[in-house]
């Protein structure tokens, strides 16, 4: 109880608890209020000497002083001059006559006055002997044995000692500031963490409505919002389309845990004078937070070029169920897009023509005059034009007006030149220049993964960094083998930059071998330059040697394998994280919601689209839908004409036309509910704790923490609050004691 209210006395124990043969003990630290006795490891042994007098065989010590004599007590040991050295001790201390008798091996062996040294173990200082009583109390609320707790008993209570929270070693202030993260108000006027918020009976969340279409108390306390009674296990009531969830806890939990599921108020056929109201007011979901998901009714911006990326947001009140999760869109429609095989200025994805000619030498105009018959010339020159190259083209042609006279023609046009370097020039950019959106979104993404900014989109695993074995999915996807693939350094060059870079390197070496850029002929100002013939597909440039069209079957193919990479990386960190399972309750309509195409194909004719599998049994409506397709035959649309029903995954969408084959489009499904049907999605379950004693799914840890701190069952960190919090109870007895004692004394109270 000694020392200032933050000052720590450190008792430190040599030897440790450890289980006995007792089994049904377990050895425990101490806890709060516990006492704890402790004995003593070895005797405490006081050395001094004496002086006497010894005669031979004799085993009795005489002439010892009487301050000696005050020293000594029976079982000391002693030895000296005189004195075998066995250990002997002393057998009885005779005062009156200032002399000692030894243990029986004690004969002395000379005669004289000698010094004789004493071992002597005070009385409470021996082995085993309790020496000590430790009580574990908090630190700062030892008893201030200095308290006034009536001041100076004259009314002031100013003096140090004499404040209404100094009945113990800390104060007020300094015992906020001991208890650190568990000061219930965080430092400053309330609760600025979540925990806090958690375990405090005052953070109340409530579903209040303020002018008939706000919620903002839902999550006034985040880890308990306001679900009404729903905190217990799944469980429903009803049947049928009034079938109604009022349990939505995930498999495994229950009342006492906190929760960990999805909540949607629904005012059932809600309506005012003006009419009928949306009926689903407002949503809560756990889950998303505890698993770091994107809030479901969130928004995605378009990726890239096509339009079908993005996801609104929405917004509450609705009349329709929110959807479950927020749609993960990814990199696969703009691949997609890039890898399509389409006509473009004129090309398409192949080599049947590969060559740049050379320019002619443009024709003179011809003229009309009296012949026959004269030969039509043709003159071609190319020029590039915003990253294209065009065939210039001048015919001159005769047509017999008469039997001996000729009427000229002479005609000069531009078209876009159908070569397969025009195809892959408009796949890379817009106009030779600005780079394709989809490209250029793309190597924004790479850019943020090959950044170190912590925090981006660099995910690091601080239990599994840097440690090319360690991945819950698959090794291509851990952090070592992910940051390879990308090169995950500022500036670096993975494979997706060097096969862009390849075919980029093709076009512009093409364009300087056939001096495309740098043409004329007799009909522009200059010397003429009739460029070279080169094949895009086969040709040496200096130093480099290009197949131009393989090279962009390259960069196409590293697109594909790029969403290959990302999906398992994705996957490897929901592995890691965890994700939920979000289900449909019974009476829901499991519908086909959206179509995703994952690959064009080449070759098809539009066509019809049907569903297999999904747990669709053929006694209730199924899907069916519908495609586009482009010039060379890739699917670039698809529409869905009928939902179905009953479906419990995902059903395979089968295309109605053959194709090439290599077409894929993909399914999701949606059970949620419709206008005038209660809620439909609820969280099923949540991942499984790691049962080798491990972090990973990080989310169901992080959960587990949570729940032993607030949950019911335990409330370790509420009851921890609530005893603190119970401690300004005192100081508030202290002023009111206080105030009484003044009044009686005929004074003013103290305390307002």
């Amino acid at each position: 109880s000694e020392g200032l209210f933050n000052e720590l006395n450190t008792l430190t124990l040599q030897d440790h608890l450890t289980q006995g043969s007792n089994g049904n003990y377990t050895t425990l630290g101490p806890a709060f209020g516990q006492k704890l006795y402790l004995k003593r490891h070895t005797s405490y042994v006081n050395s001094f000497t004496i002086i006497g007098t010894t005669t031979v065989d004799s085993i009795e010590v005489t002439g010892i002083s009487d301050t000696d004599l005050a020293k000594i007590k029976f079982g000391d040991t002693i030895g000296g001059t005189g004195i075998p050295d066995d250990n002997v001790t002393i057998a009885a201390v005779m005062s009156a006559d200032s002399k000692i008798r030894l243990s029986n091996t004690g004969i002395a062996t000379t005669t004289g006055t000698v010094n004789l040294t004493v071992n002597s173990v005070p009385f409470g200082y021996a082995e085993n002997d309790i020496f000590c009583q430790v009580e574990i109390v908090g630190e700062g609320l030892v008893t201030n044995s200095d308290w006034l707790p009536v001041g100076d008993d004259a009314g002031d209570y100013s003096a140090a000692d004499a404040g209404a929270d100094a009945l113990l070693n800390a104060n007020t202030s300094q015992f906020v500031s001991l208890l650190g993260f568990f000061d219930p108000d965080n430092g400053g006027a309330n609760a600025t963490n979540d925990l806090t918020k958690g375990s405090r009976s005052d953070w109340i969340s409530s579903g209040k409505e303020i002018n008939d279409t706000t919620y903002p108390y839902i999550e006034t306390n985040p880890i308990f919002p306001a679900i009404s009674s729903t905190r217990k296990a799944y469980e429903t009531e009803g049947t049928g389309a009034s079938l109604t969830i009022i349990g939505t806890q995930p498999t495994g939990l229950g009342e006492n845990d906190i929760p960990a599921g999805r909540y949607v108020r629904m005012d059932l056929k809600r309506s005012d004078s003006t009419g009928t109201l949306p009926e689903f007011r407002y949503i809560t979901d756990s889950a998303e937070k505890f698993y770091y998901a994107p809030q479901a009714n969130g928004a995605i911006a378009q990726i890239g070029t096509d339009s079908s990326t993005a996801v609104a947001s929405l917004s509450l009140p609705r009349t329709t169920e929110p959807r479950a999760i927020l749609t993960r869109t990814g990199l696969t429609k703009v691949v997609t897009k890039i890898r399509a095989n389409e006509e473009l200025a004129g090309s398409a994805n192949s080599t049947t023509n590969s060559t740049l000619p050379a320019d002619d030498e443009i024709h003179a105009d011809g003229t009309s005059g009296y012949r026959q018959d004269s030969p039509t010339e043709t003159s071609n020159w190319y020029r590039l034009t915003g990253g294209i190259i065009r065939r210039h083209f001048k015919i001159t042609s005769y047509e017999n007006s008469n039997s001996t006279y000729e009427t000229v023609s002479n005609v000069t046009d531009v078209e876009d030149y159908p070569i397969v370097s025009n195809y892959v020039a408009r796949k890379l950019t817009t106009n030779g220049v600005v780079a394709n959106t989809d490209v250029a979104f793309i190597a924004s993404v790479i850019d943020e993964l090959q950044g170190t900014t912590a925090g981006g989109a660099k995910f690091r695993d601080p239990v599994m960094e840097g440690a090319s074995t360690k991945h819950v999915t698959s090794a291509s996807a851990n952090d070592a083998n992910f940051d390879t693939y990308v090169s995950a350094t500022a500036g670096g060059s993975g494979p997706w930059d060097t096969a862009l870079a390849d075919v980029k390197k093709a076009l512009t070496d093409f364009y300087w071998l056939s001096k495309i850029e740098s043409r004329n002929n007799n009909i522009e100002v200059g010397l003429d330059e009739l460029g070279t013939e080169v094949n895009f597909d086969s040709f040496i440039a200096g130093a480099n040697t290009h197949a131009g069209h393989t090279k962009w079957i390259t960069f196409s193919t590293a697109c594909g394998t790029l969403v290959t990479t990302l999906n398992a990386r994705i996957a490897e960190i929901d592995g890691r994280i965890g994700v939920p399972t979000y289900a449909y309750s019974t009476g829901a309509t499991v519908r086909v919601s959206a179509l995703t195409i994952e690959a064009s194909g080449n070759g098809y004719t539009a066509g019809t689209l049907t569903g297999t599998g999904g747990g669709h049994d053929g006694s209730s409506a199924a899907f069916a839908g519908s495609y586009t397709v482009n010039s060379e035959g890739g699917i670039n649309g698809v529409t869905i004409t009928a939902g179905g029903t009953s479906y419990t995954s995902a059903p395979t969408i089968v295309i109605s036309n053959a194709g090439d084959g290599d077409a894929v489009i993909t399914a999701e499904i949606d059970g949620s509910a419709a206008v005038n049907e209660p809620s439909r999605v609820y969280v099923s379950t949540i991942p499984s704790s790691n049962t080798t004693g491990g972090q990973v799914p990080y989310g169901r840890s992080l959960y587990n923490n949570i729940n032993l701190l607030l949950g019911k069952d335990i409330d370790l960190m509420g009851k921890i609050i609530k005893d603190i919090s119970s401690l300004s109870s005192l100081v508030d007895l202290v002023k009111t004691a206080r105030n009484k004692y003044e009044i009686f004394n005929g004074r003013d109270k103290e305390y307002s």
